[in-house]
């Protein structure tokens, strides 16, 4: 019994030495996420080494539980024995909880090219991305909330990518027309006037109506559309200045 109970022991410098190696290998690569963008300087090699540096690390993990395992194995006859075996099974199956995600990670970061800052829309959440963690990732939304999506969650689900630059928003406000000539008229050239404009985007064209009207003038809705929501005050103000009957001087 005696000896048996000394079987099943580790030497206090084998487990520091099974400890010490793993911390090695994620301190390494923590390490070596942080320093990136200091040893690698252009862009493009940067998003390379970036969807390469999970695959590396995987690797690395791969090759240290193969060694783990011969470890404990030379160390003890634990595993030799059934309970030991169930034993190990258990660890296994609490691990891929944990394990599931950073692996989909991985596969996540080398299938597909994603960067900081760049919108996406999937699993019904949509925003820019913040960070790429090790076991989720991070989106800001519209509204600025911090939405932290596992990557077992994102894997399977349609991805749709669009570029900040591209995004095109909505701003829609109402002016007082003087009834002095057609409608139609009036509305033709307030739209040319409003895409004359250099914050205006050309890939929308300006939707405007008449929503009211009386004998002396017309109640217009306009709607413009634009990149950059602080462009909206500019474009406003300058279609009342020359068009609303109420700041028009005369």
């Amino acid at each position: 019994m005696e000896n048996e109970l000394i079987n099943f022991e580790f030497s206090n410098g084998a487990i520091l030495r099974f400890l010490l190696y793993g911390a090695i290998i994620f301190a390494f690569f923590r390490l070596l996420h942080f320093l990136l963008p200091y040893v690698i300087l252009r862009q493009d090699d940067q998003r390379i080494a970036r969807r390469s540096l999970p695959f590396v690390e995987m690797v690395a993990w791969v090759l240290y539980l193969i060694w783990a395992l011969q470890f404990f194995y030379l160390h003890s006859r634990l595993f030799v024995s059934g309970p030991a075996l169930l034993l190990l099974i258990l660890i296994f199956i609490v691990s891929w909880f944990a394990l599931r995600d950073i692996i989909a990670g991985v596969i996540f970061k080398t299938g597909r090219s994603f960067r900081i800052n760049q919108q996406i829309s999937v699993g019904g959440f949509g925003g820019k991305i913040m960070a790429l963690h090790l076991r989720t990732i991070e989106l800001e939304t519209e509204t600025g909330e911090i939405v932290s999506l596992p990557y077992s969650r994102v894997l399977g689900q349609v991805i749709v990518k669009s570029h900040p630059a591209e995004r095109i928003l909505s701003h829609s406000f109402r002016i007082h027309l003087v009834r002095s000539k057609p409608l139609l008229e009036s509305i033709e050239e307030i739209r040319r006037d409003i895409l004359n404009m250099p914050w205006v985007s050309v890939k929308k064209t300006p939707r405007i109506r008449a929503v009211e009207e009386t004998e002396s003038e017309f109640v217009l809705e306009i709607s413009v559309f634009s990149i950059e929501a602080d462009y909206f005050f500019r474009i406003e103000k300058a279609i009342r200045e020359k068009h609303d009957s109420r700041f028009v001087k005369s």
